[in-house]
């Protein structure tokens, strides 16, 4: 099947949904050809003025290189150009010679314009009277345009209307979408009847003739007009349309009862440009609403008003413009009599705050919130008055299974869908922040829920649990099989502002720890995209990112995955969430470190990041996520580069944020890297800390092994390359030397190149060391091959600086390896010579 379309590049931005959809076609490997369509160029020009005229290239030079100064090769500019001059006889045919004729001074006299709309305004003036009339009314509905409408604003009936219609469809100006405009009779009364403009250019040097009193009166009485014939069904449909033409014309509206309904619709349209992400167009629709109503608009007109300011409030935060949405909250929050209306505000307040990375003040606010309501949440939450919470809901929940809560009402309450969308929207922040807040969180929402009944909300609410199952308690498969269920429960409630969320939460904290990773990658993307439709910018983020941090930690080759992180980087910017910016940046420094391009390789300095400036914003933003994550990245790639004391000193820090990564990637990493690590210190140390070394080390590998039996594919070429090491250790080399080989085995099965490479590395180190060099070398060979493969460019010339013996080839080897290379070539070129 061939699909070809056409846009103006010129008119998309970089994260224009087109383009999105085009980049995701191109990576699924679909045959993608763009052809760029110019203007034409001198030869173009010739060749087609050659072929109108019927006569050689070379009688039309001179006038090809006038029309192409002319029109400066714009096609349809240069149709224009020729019919102009068509009509004013400066060309004439010679019937008796069969020939055109043309005087090329005469034309370059003539004092037409360079700009082609002006040359269509000229060309338009010599329409009739009726049919400027008729054409100048079509300009104003738009590009395209229906017969019943253009009648009723031109006050005729339809036969009428495309009467006067048709001196500008014999000019081709209009023309009409079907076949039904021949057959419109006195009685017509078919709708379905739709022209376009022929070209944008034309509407619009039609729309610049009319006068700006006479476009206002046409849009004020086209929106009237259609806002009369629109069923209220159909209104949210059609808003935009009906909304911009009253807008355009709204000087002329002088009734305060028209005022006020016009303003109402504003605020349609403006929720609905917002929901498809376009906040300029939604802060035009939502400010021109608030000017509607007047300096009396709260004491009249106080719902309107309140819900203008909530929802301008809100599209200020999407856009980022903080010191804007702050002005509207407080205005909204000074009159803002009831509870549950000043708790919509509330929310945007502690979303602005997420996403400025203030995630202690977030919780702080929706815990006082949450207080108003009648829902208790500790602001010091101890641990074992959490774990008595959670105990508290196991025993709930033995009451009522998954099925139960599949059938639990619809919760009505609206204090208590209040205090659910509170919750919904803190908790995220409270994991970052505090993992025992965001448990009580989730254990609040759980209980409410079974006391009140499922909302959008409670899926959250249970996505967390099903990480506490999953992360605290290490029950994966029921972590699992609780973490899928509000997946499935999505499609019941249609909601798709939670949607998100739960798909976040599902591919982020459940689905690998018994799927593949690289599976969890598309569904993140997806879920992006659903995040900006719905206007969750927070998750949104989320999504983007760790798209790219699964891409990287499962292998992806780091070509692809910088390059997917230099784009992701831009679409976080736009959505401001700064926070989410800053994660992805040290991960991209982490990959441009292996790919050669910083000065300090164990340093995250460089194009993207730099570690000592920004540190400090790791530091005062509380989020012990984004400071585990970080610090996961500096061990492994203090190890990757052999500071073994660096690496030794991050691994013994992230002890203290093996708890706060629960559910996360991030979890796994630690466990290998820092057992690597402890037993790379093991032969040199006191038996003191070999000791220590080795119980931290036997305590992570049980862990491994017990995710390796939920998802082999992530975790058990893991757990061979650490069980390898350790009895390397311990001195049972010929167990460890098979269980290299099964490292090396499984991680190439499954495509983890960064782990099989690391495999390979330190088998020719093992093999090194045990004085078999041949076989050291070969392991070696495959292990630069590997990363070179990956793209870690930095990582080989450290391995070649490091192990030359094992790298740089004997003279001897060179020549046997050049003598095969020049056989093959001989070979080559003799075949080919028999061939020919």
């Amino acid at each position: 099947m061939l699909f070809i379309g056409a846009f103006r590049d010129n008119e998309l931005s970089s994260d224009h949904p087109l383009l999105e959809v085009l980049n995701e076609i191109n990576k699924a490997g679909t045959t993608l050809s763009r052809l760029i369509l110019p203007t034409l160029d001198h030869t173009h020009v010739n060749q087609l003025l050659a072929d109108t005229l019927n006569c050689q290239s070379t009688i039309t030079e001179e006038l090809a290189k006038l029309c192409k100064k002319r029109t400066l090769g714009n096609p349809l500019f240069l149709k224009q150009f020729l019919q102009v001059l068509y009509k004013e006889n400066l060309f004439e045919f010679d019937h008796k010679q069969l020939v055109w004729h043309w005087e090329i001074e005469q034309i370059g006299k003539m004092g037409i314009t360079e700009n082609v709309v002006d040359l269509m305004v000229k060309k338009t003036q010599k329409l009739s009277a009726t049919t400027q009339d008729v054409l100048q009314i079509a300009a104003c509905l738009g590009n395209q345009f229906r017969l019943k409408t253009l009648a009723m604003v031109y006050k005729k009936t339809p036969a009428e209307t495309a009467r006067a219609l048709w001196e500008a469809l014999e000019e081709e100006f209009v023309l009409p979408m079907s076949d039904a405009y021949k057959f419109i009779q006195d009685d017509f009364e078919d709708a379905e009847v739709v022209y376009k403009f022929t070209h944008d250019r034309i509407q619009q040097a039609v729309y610049s003739m009319i006068d700006e009193d006479q476009k206002k009166k046409f849009h004020l009485e086209t929106g009237r007009l259609l806002l009369k014939s629109t069923k209220v069904d159909k209104l949210e449909e059609d808003i935009f349309e009906i909304v911009n033409h009253l807008n355009t014309g709204i000087d002329l509206i002088s009734e305060k009862s028209e005022k006020i309904s016009v303003a109402g619709l504003n605020l349609i349209a403006g929720k609905k440009a917002k929901s498809s992400n376009a906040y300029e167009s939604s802060m035009k629709y939502l400010t021109t609403g608030i000017e509607l109503l007047g300096s009396n608009c709260w004491e009249y007109n106080y719902a309107l008003t309140l819900n203008l300011l909530i929802e301008t409030a809100d599209t200020y935060f999407l856009s980022g413009d903080y010191e804007r949405m702050e002005k509207m909250v407080k205005v909204a929050l000074s009159h803002a009599g009831l509870l549950l209306e000043r708790i919509k505000i509330y929310e945007i307040i502690i979303q602005s705050l997420i996403a400025r990375g203030r995630l202690p003040e977030a919780v702080s606010t929706a815990i006082e919130i949450l207080s108003q309501l009648g829902v208790s949440i500790s602001r010091k939450p101890y641990r074992f008055f959490v774990m008595l919470n959670v105990l508290r809901i196991h025993v709930l929940l033995r009451r009522i299974d998954v099925e139960d809560l599949r059938r639990l009402p619809e919760m009505t309450d609206p204090n208590c869908l209040a205090a659910m969308r509170i919750l919904f929207n803190a908790a995220s922040s409270a994991y970052r922040n505090n993992i025992l807040m965001a448990t009580n969180m989730a254990l609040k929402m759980i209980q409410l829920s079974v006391r009140n009944g499922n909302s959008p909300y409670s899926l959250f609410g249970y996505s967390l649990f099903a990480i506490v199952k999953l992360g605290v308690e290490g029950d994966i498969e029921e972590g699992y099989k609780m973490g899928k269920f509000p997946i499935e429960l999505t499609a019941k409630f249609k909601s798709r502002e939670s949607s998100a969320k739960i798909h976040s939460l599902y591919n982020l904290f459940i689905k690998h720890w018994k799927d593949p990773l690289k599976e969890t990658i598309e569904p993140l993307m997806e879920t992006f995209r659903v995040g900006l439709e719905t206007g969750d910018l927070e998750f949104a983020a989320y999504c983007i990112m760790y798209s790219s941090v699964h891409a990287l930690f499962c292998g992806k080759e780091l070509d692809s995955v910088n390059a997917e992180m230099k784009e992701n980087i831009e679409k976080v910017k736009k959505l401001m969430q700064e926070r989410t910016l800053f994660n992805l940046k040290f991960h991209r420094q982490f990959v441009l470190n292996l790919m050669g391009y910083a000065a300090d390789r164990t340093v995250l300095t460089g194009e993207c990041f730099d570690e000592e400036k920004m540190l400090p914003f790791l530091i005062t933003a509380n989020d012990f996520v984004s400071r585990g994550a970080f610090t996961t990245n500096k061990t492994i790639i203090c190890y990757l580069f052999g500071k073994d004391q660096d690496a030794l000193r991050y691994a013994l820090e992230l002890e203290k944020y093996k708890r706060r990564l629960i559910g996360l990637i991030y979890l796994p990493l630690v466990c290998f890297y820092s057992s690597l690590i402890f037993l790379s210190q093991v032969p040199s140390c006191s038996w003191q800390k070999r000791n220590r070394y080795l119980r931290k080390v036997q305590k992570n590998q049980k862990l491994m092994k017990k995710w390796a039996d939920h998802a082999a594919s992530n975790h058990l070429h893991k757990w061979y390359l650490v069980e390898a090491e350790r009895l390397r250790v311990m001195g049972d080399d010929r167990k460890a030397i098979s269980l290299y080989d099964k490292a090396i085995e499984v991680a190439r099965e499954n495509e983890y190149l960064i782990e099989e490479a690391l495999a390979c590395e330190l088998a020719a180190k093992y093999y090194y060391s045990a004085g078999s060099r041949r076989t050291a070398k070969e392991y070696m060979a495959d292990a630069v091959h590997l990363y070179k493969k990956w793209g870690a460019v930095a990582k080989v010339d450290y391995l070649n600086e490091q192990y030359p013996e094992l790298l740089l080839k004997s003279s001897e080897e060179g020549a046997i390896e050049a003598d095969i290379r020049d056989y093959k070539v001989r070979t080559g070129n003799i075949l080919s010579e028999n061939l020919i």
